[in-house]
């Protein structure tokens, strides 16, 4: 079966809402000059590092388990997902200082009069947590997996 893998990345990047996709093509296989095969670019260092392009949606899974989210992409050669993975690479917590109110007193000036004077500060403290995220895009075509894309999401809270 030959099919032109070329149009289908064409839709990666609006499927994706990506500026470019980490895919280029290579030379086709000698004798069959209509399939165009992409090269896998990634950093992977996560489960998907054990990812290879043209493995089975069932090793995927074996190997990274089911996908957080499936986004079905149109393609006139054949059935394209894109499975989207987020993984906590990291979490911190800690409290900062975000106010300081003073503390005063007041005290006598001399006969009737009194005076506030400024003592010290009390720190308002917020608790801060940040979460690292490794989020991996897989292009799954006809079952089979055509490329991935590994990028990282920082996200803070605060209460």
């Amino acid at each position: 079966m030959k099919l032109n893998y070329l149009f289908l990345l064409s839709f990666v990047p609006f499927a994706l809402g990506f500026n470019s996709y980490a895919a280029t093509a290579t030379a086709a296989p000698a004798g069959d000059s209509a399939t165009v095969l992409p090269k896998m670019e990634t950093m992977a260092s996560g489960p998907e590092a054990g990812l290879r392009q043209g493995m089975p949606a069932t090793e995927i899974k074996r190997i990274m388990g089911n996908p957080d989210d499936t986004k079905p992409m149109k393609s006139p050669n054949g059935t394209a997902e894109v499975w989207l993975y987020r993984a906590i690479v990291k979490q911190t917590q800690q409290e900062i200082p975000v106010m300081g109110t003073p503390t005063t007193r007041t005290e006598q000036a001399g006969g009737s009069n009194t005076q506030t004077v400024v003592t010290g500060t009390a720190m308002s403290y917020k608790t801060v947590r940040m979460t690292v995220y490794r989020k991996t895009s897989l292009l799954v075509f006809n079952g089979a997996l055509l490329n991935q894309k590994v990028t990282y999401e920082q996200e803070m809270s605060s209460y």
